[in-house]
């Protein structure tokens, strides 16, 4: 009995509890997920008290910022939404189950062998969403031709979701030396990959290659500015012949300026941002197009719930103080963990915090035609693997392994 008391420490029943909740996360567990995730932050809290705020006083712009959109967009909610639960869903996702279980659970510390887990395990739940993908492309296998994947959900949040996985699965290709880890991340990233095609997502096909051409630039200046350029290259020529290349038909949109213009979200953030500027502090209203509702100047009959943008949504619906705020803790938040990964010391640690760099990059890239923030798994997806580049690992396990 006393061997077991021992070991219900605050360690094992966070790892517990974190295990639970990205498997709830990563393979769709309803409701379930919320709670765990509320209970997460609510350890947390010993850990600030145990290592006495030091977090805080470390990434304190961060928290400042945060701070600041968390109560801002609080205040937007309050006098824009008319029922008190209407929309509250939307806006937890963007707040309590997002940013403010980031800010609480990276005061969570772990040792060096649990860490090292998280990445893997994140993968293995995730062949849940990879197995729905293959299934919808065995159903529909004979409409192809037309048809778009969407996993069980809507074919631009899982476009986004397969995404991360098609990220990480390369990332950790070039960063785990375990060859048995190699194989198993290259037929990841090939599967991820597979599936990913057949969503025909525009977004995805561009922002990925971006995505990591950025990640390889942090991690190599001079190397990675080739990179970007070659794939800038490669991604307009593939665009100019998108036409002339099966399943990459769709990127034919945008191979000219002139359809670039013709594309229906031009006119979407044109309006979203005189919108925003017409209602500078306090925007049209939390979440107002959700019942689609916005109309697009050049076809009247089209109506869309959203900007397809996360920073003309935010500006257009919620006003400038909200989009000022947001900005600033996306911009501490890559100050920060780039700064970690610069002076960080233990290869292993650094690793990890390139892949969630590199995640964070292609999702907040995807952001920028779609807005992740109201997509509450994906974006409570993104904000988990963000705390994962935050968390502390204990120094003498760090200094064991190296």
């Amino acid at each position: 009995m006393n061997s077991i008391l021992k070991k219900i420490t605050l360690d094992n029943i966070i790892s517990i509890v974190g295990i639970v909740y990205l498997f709830l996360l990563f393979r769709r567990g309803g409701d379930s997920k919320y709670l765990f995730s509320i209970l997460l932050v609510i350890l947390s809290v010993f850990y600030l008290f145990k290592n006495r705020f030091e977090m805080i006083k470390k990434y304190k712009y961060m928290y400042i910022s945060g701070f600041f959109y968390l109560i801002f967009l609080g205040i937007i909610f309050k006098i824009s939404v008319n029922k008190e639960n209407e929309r509250i869903e939307d806006l937890l996702g963007m707040t309590l189950y997002s940013v403010l279980f980031f800010l609480s659970t990276i005061n969570i510390s772990l040792d060096l062998k649990k860490y090292k887990k998280i990445i893997p395990i994140i993968t293995l739940f995730s062949l849940d969403a990879l197995y729905r993908g293959i299934m919808d492309i065995y159903i529909n296998w004979n409409h192809l031709s037309w048809y778009r994947i969407s996993g069980k959900t809507y074919t631009t949040i899982y476009a986004g979701e397969i995404g991360i996985y098609v990220v990480i699965g390369i990332i950790s290709i070039f960063i785990y030396k375990n060859i048995y880890l190699k194989i198993g991340y290259t037929v990841y990233a090939a599967i991820s990959i597979f599936v990913l095609f057949y969503t025909k997502s525009r977004n995805s096909m561009l922002m990925i290659p971006l995505a990591l051409a950025l990640t390889y630039f942090i991690k190599n200046i001079k190397k990675g500015s080739i990179v970007i350029f070659l794939t800038l290259l490669c991604s307009i020529l593939i665009i100019k012949n998108a036409d002339k290349i099966e399943g990459l038909e769709r990127l034919s949109t945008i191979s000219t300026i002139k359809k670039i213009e013709e594309d229906a979200r031009v006119d979407i953030f044109k309006k979203g941002i005189k919108n925003g500027i017409d209602n500078i502090f306090i925007g049209e209203g939390f979440y107002k197009y959700k019942e689609g509702t916005l109309k697009v100047i050049r076809n009247a009959e089209e109506l869309h719930p959203h900007y397809h943008n996360i920073f003309i949504e935010t500006f257009a619906t919620q006003g400038i103080l909200v989009l000022i705020s947001y900005i600033l803790f996306l911009f501490s938040f890559f100050y920060y963990i780039i700064k970690d990964y610069i002076f960080e010391k233990s290869s292993k640690i650094k690793e990890v915090k390139l892949l969630v760099i590199g995640v964070t990059i292609f999702t907040l890239l995807y952001g920028l035609a779609e807005p992740i923030f109201y997509f509450t798994k994906l974006y409570m997806v993104l904000f988990t693997i963000m705390t994962v580049g935050f968390i502390q690992v204990k120094e003498e396990e760090k200094l064991e392994s190296d």
